[in-house]
């Protein structure tokens, strides 16, 4: 990404979140790809770094997505995205590749390694106090699994041997777990045979520290989606122009010249980041609150 792609990428973000707010659709990046969108009152994320989170606090068990640009989502409220052209693999030759169904038939992958072109999907139980369990370790455990195909979650090593942890092809039992450590988030490969709907609920659990018992929270469910990422359409491009324009407006507005403001004081021409990134902006100053 250029210097001026990422300087309107910033800008495009906070009219993203602006987005958000009002249940528009969500651009995210001025190179062209959609983070997100908002449909029926569920974000649809396809792009950008994500962890299903795991908390424990005041009793509660809390399940839930935190987006490293967006924010934090409800279950109910957040679309998984699996980008049907993106995410496309074969099955590799080879036994321990059999989970995933027979070599060289279709499969759908959300990456272990960050893919631009991809939701970086991770785990994490980065919110949860240490000392609250033994071993400050919880697991996460997969309950059910509804959809068209199958679904696994595994991780490779170095040397790209998959350590499986969820198979829904040869049934869900307590076995399709992953641990997950309190302060700490890891990240694997998530795969679906078969493109469409899925949901998939997970249950956390663990036992308290100081022999406080074993704790499990109800199932929680989260909704993937495999398919093609939709094209911004008219509506789409003038909701986020709006926002864009609604974000300008109010920080031309926010007051006096704070530091950050296009203009000239005596001889010395003070440029906003956006213009020294290459970006024409005519002469008209405008003020422009906090960094890009």
């Amino acid at each position: 990404m250029t210097q001026t792609q990422t300087v309107m990428h910033g800008i495009l973000l906070r009219a993203a979140r602006h987005a958000r707010r009002s249940q528009s659709v969500l651009l995210t990046s001025a190179a062209g790809l959609l983070a997100a969108v908002s449909l029926s009152g569920q974000t649809w994320l396809w792009h950008g770094h994500a962890d299903l989170g795991v908390n424990y606090q005041n009793g509660v068990w809390e399940l839930h997505i935190h987006h490293g640009s967006l924010g934090k989502f409800e279950p109910e409220e957040v679309v998984l995205s699996v980008d049907v052209i993106a995410a496309s693999n074969t099955v590799p030759t080879g036994a321990v590749w059999s989970f995933l169904g027979s070599a060289g038939s279709p499969v759908w992958i959300l990456p272990q390694n960050h893919d631009p072109n991809l939701l970086f999907l991770g785990l994490g139980a980065e919110e949860l106090g240490t000392g609250v369990f033994t071993g400050d370790q919880v697991m996460l455990t997969l309950e059910s699994v509804q959809g068209p195909g199958q679904f696994a979650l595994y991780e490779t090593d170095p040397f790209g041997t998959p350590q499986l942890f969820m198979n829904s092809g040869d049934g869900v039992d307590g076995n399709d777990r992953i641990p997950l450590t309190a302060g700490q988030h890891r990240h694997a490969h998530w795969a679906f045979t078969a493109p469409g709907s899925y949901q998939l609920s997970f249950v956390a659990s663990g036992t308290l520290a100081a022999g406080g018992g074993f704790l499990a929270s109800a199932p929680v469910a989260f909704r993937f989606e495999v398919a093609p990422v939709p094209e911004p359409g008219l509506a789409a491009l003038l909701s986020v122009g709006a926002a864009l324009w609604f974000w300008l407006r109010n920080r031309a507005a926010a007051g006096p010249d704070n530091g950050r403001c296009l203009g000239t004081q005596g001889s010395v021409t003070r440029l906003h980041p956006i213009q020294s990134a290459g970006i024409q902006i005519g002469p008209r100053p405008t003020c422009m609150e906090g960094p890009l």
